[in-house]
């Protein structure tokens, strides 16, 4: 695995431990139905960064798209939890 590869290994997989943070973090909220939006994302955005490790490291021939969905689902994401 080359320096660049493992760094987006690296990405992945801090992302993904941050939105199950966040995740974890609104169920804690006392008003739930205000971080609706904010749980779904998190989790939407911690299962694309799971999926996309699983496609990177097996070199699958999907890998760019489903990177590219990622980052879009990460983008959202990160929007979002940046207005809690």
């Amino acid at each position: 695995m080359d320096a660049k590869m493992l760094d987006l290994v690296n990405k992945l997989a801090t992302c993904q431990a941050k939105c199950n943070h966040c995740f974890n973090s609104c169920l804690k909220e006392k008003d739930i139905e205000m971080m609706k939006g904010c749980i779904k994302l998190d989790k939407d955005c911690s299962e694309i960064c799971g999926i996309a490790l699983s496609y990177l490291t097996s070199e699958s021939s999907f890998t760019k798209e489903i990177l590219q969905l990622c980052a879009a689902i990460c983008q959202r994401c990160a929007h979002e939890c940046g207005q809690h």
